[in-house]
């Protein structure tokens, strides 16, 4: 799985940082989510 993450370009810093997130979380919930439908533009959510 390739992950990419957002930068802040305030901070230059992952957009998740923000919300207390790191990378490892997103990961984690990424490859066993809670919840995945679809987002917009062909893109998924993926909540947990």
């Amino acid at each position: 799985m390739n992950i990419r993450f957002y930068l802040d370009p305030a901070t230059g810093s992952p957009h998740i940082y923000g919300h207390a997130v790191d990378e490892g979380e997103v990961e984690d919930v990424l490859r066993a989510p809670g919840e995945d439908r679809p987002g917009r533009e062909g893109s998924r959510v993926a909540i947990g």
